[in-house]
């Protein structure tokens, strides 16, 4: 059976939704289109990324202390093995200090 991800991919993108006043990532939301497929835009994307973490949310009854807020950021960086958080006034991934 195949699945996404062995098969040939046309586009990748990572959409993390934070807490506007920490910069704690609290959803990943990964994009992946086949090669053929029709890629989603940013706003999609981002729309798709809020509605999947309220789904989560509700479903594991997280508790989330301030406003959120998504950003775009590069798939291969999360793949680092990194922790990281967004440092929200430059609006950018930073290595989180455990």
């Amino acid at each position: 059976m195949q699945s996404i991800s062995n098969l040939p991919r046309e586009k990748e993108d990572l959409v993390v939704v934070y807490e506007a006043d920490s910069g704690r990532i609290v959803h990943e939301h990964y994009v992946v289109t086949a090669k053929g497929g029709t890629h989603p835009g940013a706003k999609e994307q981002e729309s798709d990324a809020l509605e999947q973490f309220r789904l989560s949310r509700t479903r594991l009854n997280r508790e989330v202390k301030s406003d959120l807020g998504v950003l775009r950021v590069d798939p291969a960086v999360r793949r680092s093995g990194t922790h990281f958080r967004v440092d929200v006034t430059k609006r950018a991934l930073v290595q989180a200090e455990d």
